[in-house]
């Protein structure tokens, strides 16, 4: 059941998310299917993660896991107030242990927070899922 949220791209994620498709072309559209999950239903799509070290980003991240050969991690912000959904990370490294010191992507959710709640929507675009 939809829940009406908008999936924002911010250009922190965008170009990462270019970096992992011209890497792993093949895993677009399993991709594609996890954004529209999250968009959709974004509660119930991906598990919280409740252990983020930056306070303000508690209880707005999930993560979603695709396993198989073509495999990968999808964490995603959500912004209820605004009934946004916004991609922050993706990568094909699923049996990892998520590092928050060696991997940018809790810096690029800070960001992407930031810029949200300053209204700094210029570094946003709407994506077209369909």
């Amino acid at each position: 059941m939809s829940q009406n949220f908008r999936f924002l791209v911010h250009t922190v994620f965008q170009e990462q998310l270019d970096r992992f498709v011209t890497a792993s072309p093949d895993a677009w559209p399993s991709i594609l299917t996890q954004i529209k999950k999250a968009r959709d239903d974004p509660f119930n799509a991906g598990k919280p993660m409740h252990d983020i070290p930056i306070k303000k980003l508690q209880g707005r991240i999930y993560r979603l896991h695709v396993r198989g050969p073509k495999g990968f991690r999808f964490i995603y912000l959500v912004d209820p107030d605004r009934r946004i959904v916004l991609g922050i990370f993706v990568s094909s490294e699923v049996k990892t242990k998520l590092d928050y010191d060696s991997i940018p992507w809790l810096e690029y959710a800070a960001q992407i927070y930031e810029d949200l709640v300053n209204g700094n929507i210029d570094k946003f675009k709407e994506s077209v899922i369909p």
